[in-house]
């Protein structure tokens, strides 16, 4: 099977140079399509998220890496992070089988083109993240979650993120939280049981205690008749939390193994790359509140560390 790593490139570049055709253009690209490069890369880049899947996923990460340079490295790399956080926050589109496939993308441009793929993306999907969280949009921040969990497996984020992650859902600890917490728990509660089995107590007790103050009797939750007033959901997440804690939750599934397939197929091509920048997965290690704090200081982790959001996106 050929690389990722192939080159399509005089190929692609020629299709961006081509006169306009009668395809459809979306109403924001209308009367610029077909006049600028930016607009028509766009346009390209839409059409290949449309029909990225696991089969698909070399050959779009190779036409990304070939003419990504020819576009400008930061505005492909933007164009890249908001086409993929659109399609998870648009409550149309089912995107959960997905979900593995754009994290496996990202994470393979992060270590094949460089750290500032895997920066900005995840800066955009943080402030995301937290912003359909307080809103309480259950799809978008249900969609975001995963990947973030996904993220989390292919070890392009740190174990400490998503224990933020946990902590903020106890501190509010609505229906749409718990939820989530129960998603985090069956993507990535074995992974944190193995990777900080300290802090993981540490946080299994604190929803404990985050259930006892919405009165929840702790002792009645493995038996059928917990008191009723109290979600199904709630209790399948306690329970889920409490096989954790035994060591008893399953580690496999459909999900976790295309993410584990996905992460194998990723470093495999990342070994075998050959420019100076195949060097593997470089982890993005920065504290949550870093990645989410709305100033317009610089984001230290990227690049020259001088990038700076679009203002529209620091005031959202």
């Amino acid at each position: 099977e050929e690389g990722i790593q192939g080159s399509e490139g005089e190929e692609n570049k020629s299709e961006l140079e081509s006169p306009p055709t009668n395809r459809y253009v979306p109403p924001q690209l209308r009367g610029t399509a077909g006049k600028d490069p930016l607009n028509q890369f766009r346009r390209k880049l839409r059409g290949q998220i449309n029909r990225l899947g696991e089969a698909t996923l070399h050959s779009i990460c190779k036409w990304f890496m070939d003419i990504y340079k020819s576009v400008g490295s930061s505005q492909s790399v933007e164009a890249l992070t908001e086409e993929l956080i659109d399609m998870c926050t648009d409550e149309r589109m089912q995107v959960k089988q997905l979900l593995p496939v754009y994290a496996s993308m990202v994470t393979f441009l992060h270590g094949a083109i460089g750290e500032e793929v895997g920066g900005v993306f995840l800066s955009e999907l943080a402030m995301k993240w937290i912003k359909y969280q307080k809103s309480q949009s259950a799809t978008p921040a249900r969609n975001l979650t995963q990947l973030l969990c996904h993220f989390y497996t292919m070890k392009l984020i740190p174990a400490s993120i998503i224990f933020s992650l946990i902590r903020i859902l106890i501190s509010t600890f609505s229906e749409v939280d718990i939820e989530l917490l129960l998603l985090i728990l069956t993507n990535g509660g074995t992974s944190l049981r193995s990777d900080d089995p300290a802090a993981l107590k540490q946080i299994i007790q604190e929803v404990f205690d985050r259930s006892r103050e919405e009165g929840v009797d702790m002792s009645s939750i493995s038996e059928s008749n917990t008191d009723s007033k109290h979600s199904s959901r709630m209790k399948f997440m306690l329970e889920t939390l409490l096989s954790l804690k035994n060591n008893k939750l399953p580690n496999s599934g459909p999900i976790m193994d295309l993410v584990r397939r996905l992460q194998k197929q990723v470093l495999q091509e990342l070994n075998s790359l050959t420019t100076a920048n195949g060097s593997g997965i470089q982890l993005i290690d920065v504290p949550w509140e870093d990645l989410t704090d709305p100033s317009g200081k610089g984001k230290y982790w990227l690049v020259g560390s001088a990038w700076a959001a679009p203002t529209a996106r620091v005031n959202e």
